[in-house]
């Protein structure tokens, strides 16, 4: 038997109104996203070095910013739930990383498994206010 409070709610943020030519847009990106990933994550650890690898890695950044813009279209206090906290940590260690503050491969991993537990984290969970 569980022991759920049907009264009891995670305390998540403030949710706004997607259309859903949003939530198709959010779809889209994140796919794009997810693809860039693979490529530039691909290229990074196989060491090629290719204008390829260069473009994965541009287009990684500009679709997490679209995302991150289109989350917070929905989420209004993304910045102190657990997914924003998180995507403000693994742009910090990318960063790191990319600049070599901290060893590569061990970040670039760990920053793909956190952003896949993450995401597939139940909704209480995700968008949890932290404060």
């Amino acid at each position: 038997m569980s022991q759920h409070n049907e009264n009891s709610k995670p305390n998540t943020g403030r949710i706004g109104y997607r259309s859903d030519q949003i939530r198709y847009l959010s779809i889209f990106v994140r796919s794009f996203h997810q693809l860039a990933v693979a490529i530039f994550i691909g290229a990074f650890f196989f060491a090629v070095d290719s204008p390829a690898a260069e473009s994965a890695f541009l287009f990684v950044v500009v679709t997490g910013i679209l995302l991150l813009f289109l989350e917070a279209l929905r989420h209004r206090q993304f910045y102190r739930e657990v997914f924003g906290l998180i995507t403000f940590l693994k742009a910090a260690l990318v960063g790191g990383a990319f600049h070599k503050f901290l060893p590569s491969i061990p970040a670039f991993l760990f920053v793909f498994l956190v952003a896949s537990l993450v995401s597939h984290a139940p909704k209480g969970i995700r968008h949890r206010l932290l404060f």
